[in-house]
């Protein structure tokens, strides 16, 4: 499910626009749930395939929330970092670094790279 919305992340994410309409949006709904259902054992909706990958999303920003935490706490010693399944791999790569790390590490990273 992962790879047929990263193949698809620019109309299915994207803002709506002369080329990425209501029913463009759609279209690709309808061809992500298509390649689901055919590898599946059970039969989802366009509709059920979008919820689905909302809380597969928000499964994956917890865990990537969680390891920036632990890679961030004082006290020192090593940390365990909470492992990924490859679905949530390939997921963290959809979601924004914004969401995860918050914006003040992102402008950490800038300043660091225009330097």
């Amino acid at each position: 499910m992962v790879e047929e919305v990263q193949k698809r992340q620019r109309v299915i994410e994207g803002s709506f626009s002369s080329t990425v309409t209501s029913k463009v949006k759609k279209a690709a709904w309808n061809s992500v749930t298509e390649r689901v259902n055919a590898v599946s054992t059970s039969q989802r909706t366009a509709s059920e395939v979008r919820s689905k990958l909302t809380d597969f999303k928000s499964v994956t920003k917890k865990k990537l929330a969680k390891r920036n935490e632990e890679r961030t706490k004082t006290g020192g010693g090593h940390y365990k970092q909470p492992e990924l399944s490859t679905p949530e791999e390939l997921m963290s790569s959809l979601v924004h670094p914004v969401t995860v790390e918050g914006l003040g590490q992102l402008l950490e990273g800038e300043m660091v790279s225009d330097a």
